[in-house]
Protein backbone atom coordinates (compact mmCIF):
# COMPACT_ATOMS: atom_id res chain seq x y z
CA UNK A 1 0.00 0.00 0.00
CA UNK A 2 0.89 3.71 -1.11
CA UNK A 3 -0.39 6.56 0.08
CA UNK A 4 0.89 9.60 -1.41
CA UNK A 5 -0.48 13.26 -1.51
CA UNK A 6 -2.85 13.90 -4.78
CA UNK A 7 -0.86 15.32 -7.46
CA UNK A 8 2.57 14.28 -6.68
CA UNK A 9 4.29 10.64 -8.34
CA UNK A 10 6.47 8.27 -6.85
CA UNK A 11 8.77 5.12 -7.83
CA UNK A 12 10.73 2.26 -5.84
CA UNK A 13 13.01 -0.11 -7.59
CA UNK A 14 12.98 -3.59 -6.08
CA UNK A 15 15.96 -5.12 -5.47
CA UNK A 16 18.51 -2.12 -6.20
CA UNK A 17 19.55 1.03 -5.65
CA UNK A 18 20.54 1.46 -9.13
CA UNK A 19 17.86 2.05 -11.98
CA UNK A 20 20.11 0.60 -14.24
CA UNK A 21 18.55 -2.86 -15.21
CA UNK A 22 16.17 -2.73 -12.30
CA UNK A 23 12.10 -3.52 -11.58
CA UNK A 24 10.29 -0.52 -10.84
CA UNK A 25 6.68 0.23 -9.49
CA UNK A 26 5.67 4.09 -10.67
CA UNK A 27 2.24 5.29 -8.91
CA UNK A 28 1.35 8.49 -9.73
CA UNK A 29 -1.30 10.53 -8.00
CA UNK A 30 -3.95 12.05 -10.11
CA UNK A 31 -6.76 12.13 -8.49
CA UNK A 32 -10.20 9.86 -9.93
CA UNK A 33 -7.17 10.14 -13.15
CA UNK A 34 -4.43 8.05 -10.66
CA UNK A 35 -2.65 5.48 -12.23
CA UNK A 36 0.21 2.81 -11.67
CA UNK A 37 2.59 0.87 -13.89
CA UNK A 38 5.05 -1.93 -13.74
CA UNK A 39 8.10 -0.79 -15.19
CA UNK A 40 11.86 -1.58 -15.69
CA UNK A 41 15.30 0.56 -15.67
CA UNK A 42 17.27 -0.05 -19.24
CA UNK A 43 20.50 1.55 -19.05
CA UNK A 44 20.91 5.11 -18.63
CA UNK A 45 17.46 6.03 -20.20
CA UNK A 46 14.18 6.89 -18.27
CA UNK A 47 12.13 3.66 -17.17
CA UNK A 48 10.20 2.15 -19.70
CA UNK A 49 6.54 0.05 -19.20
CA UNK A 50 7.28 -3.27 -18.83
CA UNK A 51 4.65 -4.87 -21.04
CA UNK A 52 3.97 -8.38 -19.53
CA UNK A 53 2.38 -6.32 -16.66
CA UNK A 54 2.59 -8.39 -13.45
CA UNK A 55 0.97 -5.89 -10.67
CA UNK A 56 -2.49 -5.36 -10.55
CA UNK A 57 -4.10 -3.36 -7.67
CA UNK A 58 -6.61 -0.10 -6.85
CA UNK A 59 -6.46 3.09 -5.84
CA UNK A 60 -8.82 5.72 -3.88
CA UNK A 61 -8.79 9.41 -3.78
CA UNK A 62 -9.70 10.71 0.46
CA UNK A 63 -9.10 13.73 1.97
CA UNK A 64 -6.44 14.84 -1.02
CA UNK A 65 -4.50 11.95 -0.98
CA UNK A 66 -4.71 8.69 -3.34
CA UNK A 67 -4.30 5.00 -1.52
CA UNK A 68 -3.00 2.76 -3.84
CA UNK A 69 -3.30 -0.94 -2.82
CA UNK A 70 -0.93 -3.02 -5.12
CA UNK A 71 -0.05 -6.47 -5.64
CA UNK A 72 2.06 -9.11 -8.10
CA UNK A 73 3.33 -12.21 -7.75
CA UNK A 74 6.87 -12.93 -5.51
CA UNK A 75 8.11 -14.90 -8.81
CA UNK A 76 6.57 -13.41 -11.82
CA UNK A 77 8.48 -15.82 -14.05
CA UNK A 78 9.19 -12.56 -16.19
CA UNK A 79 13.14 -11.61 -16.92
CA UNK A 80 12.41 -8.33 -16.30
CA UNK A 81 10.82 -8.83 -12.49
CA UNK A 82 13.01 -9.07 -9.18
CA UNK A 83 11.93 -12.30 -7.71
CA UNK A 84 10.70 -11.44 -4.18
CA UNK A 85 11.31 -13.50 -1.15
CA UNK A 86 9.78 -13.55 2.60
CA UNK A 87 13.15 -15.58 3.48
CA UNK A 88 15.17 -12.44 3.09
CA UNK A 89 15.51 -8.72 3.11
CA UNK A 90 15.19 -6.97 0.18
CA UNK A 91 17.03 -3.51 -1.40
CA UNK A 92 15.31 -0.73 -2.47
CA UNK A 93 15.34 2.90 -3.24
CA UNK A 94 12.44 5.22 -4.11
CA UNK A 95 12.00 8.34 -5.50
CA UNK A 96 9.22 11.04 -4.89
CA UNK A 97 8.22 14.31 -6.37
CA UNK A 98 5.74 16.04 -4.30
CA UNK A 99 5.82 19.12 -6.48
CA UNK A 100 4.02 17.75 -9.79
CA UNK A 101 2.15 14.37 -10.63
CA UNK A 102 4.36 14.28 -13.89
CA UNK A 103 7.09 11.68 -14.01
CA UNK A 104 9.14 13.03 -16.54
CA UNK A 105 10.08 16.09 -14.61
Amino acid sequence: TFVLPDQTWMGVILGSQSMLDSDIIQVVANGTNSSYFDMHGEGEKPPVIDYSEDLSGSYKLAGGQVIFTLSRDLDTLDFEDYVLSLERQIKCSWAINRWTNNPKT
